[in-house]
């Protein structure tokens, strides 16, 4: 739900940026609530069927809870992999060019007869390259959140599908400790640990963004 979320702060930020006074008046603090509890409510539904595909105390897993059959891995699998990776980076990248479409269209016209003419101007000057920056960190963030996440996701639906094929010495590799893993161990591990580094990119780009807000 966490990306979902971030998803929700960047199509927020794209009609705070709008031209259109009518896709302004869409940025409220209630329709934010919406949208969460909309997500919340997605994402129930979509699992739900967990109460079914996954049993408890499966012998032989390493995981206290697993999944009943092939065919319900495989569907938790990716959609994991389109519901929590593909999707997400796709509309941050889709409404992160908007932003930027719209704060690149906007004008400043100079208020030649007031008094504090020129210190209005550069506040609002400010305020449009801090914009700016925000919403190119947020592209920045897609492109290092998907390749740092897509390997978990791929790594689910390729350990399901292999789950049943014996692993040989030929593919197996000595650690230390003296415990086996296979080469395909080794890449689940690796794209375990960097799930939680996208996480915290996603933390830091949410508590940056609280600094800036578009009127």
């Amino acid at each position: 739900m966490g990306t979902w979320c971030l998803v929700g702060a960047s199509i927020d930020r794209f009609l705070c940026s709008s031209p259109s006074a009518i896709y302004r008046q869409w940025s409220t603090n209630r329709m934010a609530r919406r949208y969460v509890i909309g997500v919340f409510i997605f994402y129930a539904l979509l699992f739900i069927q967990v109460f079914y595909c996954f049993e408890a105390s499966v012998p032989n897993v390493p995981v206290a809870c697993y999944g009943r059959n092939l065919p319900c891995r495989l569907f938790n699998d990716w959609v994991s992999l389109t519901v929590d990776i593909v999707l997400p980076s796709l509309f941050l990248a889709i409404f992160g060019v908007l932003t930027i479409r719209n704060v690149q269209t906007r004008m400043i016209h100079p208020t030649v007869h007031a008094v504090n003419s020129n210190n209005t101007n550069n506040n609002r000057l400010l305020m449009r390259n801090k914009e700016r920056n925000l919403t190119r960190m947020l592209l920045i963030q897609v492109l290092i959140v998907l390749p740092l996440d897509l390997p978990f996701g791929i790594y689910r639906p390729y350990a399901s599908l292999t789950s049943d094929v014996p692993k040989t010495e030929a593919t197996a590799k000595y650690i230390p400790g003296g415990e086996k893993m296979s080469p395909e161990d080794v890449s689940g591990v690796i794209a375990l640990l960097a799930g939680p580094e996208s996480q915290w990119i996603t933390g830091q780009t949410l508590q940056m963004s609280g600094g800036v807000h578009m009127t």
